[in-house]
């Protein structure tokens, strides 16, 4: 979907220093992302891949599974990760150069 549309789906760093800056900047990512003039959109790809995927895996569960509900816990859930490790991502070069530094 990315590709069609013409989404860059690479990670880019925060140029900013402040740490909730940061933060944001990486859980936006999931939302926003740019497009092919470098303008930012919806992250239409990511966003649509996590619902897909939520909804294709509660086709082959019982029906109290399949729940509007529970299909939009799944999609939170899977949102939370997605933010979480863009925020690993984001902070994971100044992780390392603390440790590298005994």
């Amino acid at each position: 979907t990315a590709a069609l549309l013409g989404h860059d789906v690479r990670y880019f760093p925060s140029r900013d220093t402040r740490l909730w800056a940061r933060t944001m900047h990486a859980v936006a990512t999931d939302f926003v992302t740019l497009d092919r003039r470098g303008h930012r959109t919806v992250n239409a790809g990511r966003l649509g891949g996590i619902l897909a995927a939520e909804l294709v895996s509660r086709r082959w569960m019982p029906d109290r599974y399949r729940s509007p509900y529970r299909t939009s816990r799944g999609v939170a859930i899977q949102l939370g990760f997605s933010a979480a490790f863009g925020v690993l991502r984001e902070f994971a070069p100044d992780l390392k150069r603390l440790v590298g530094r005994k």
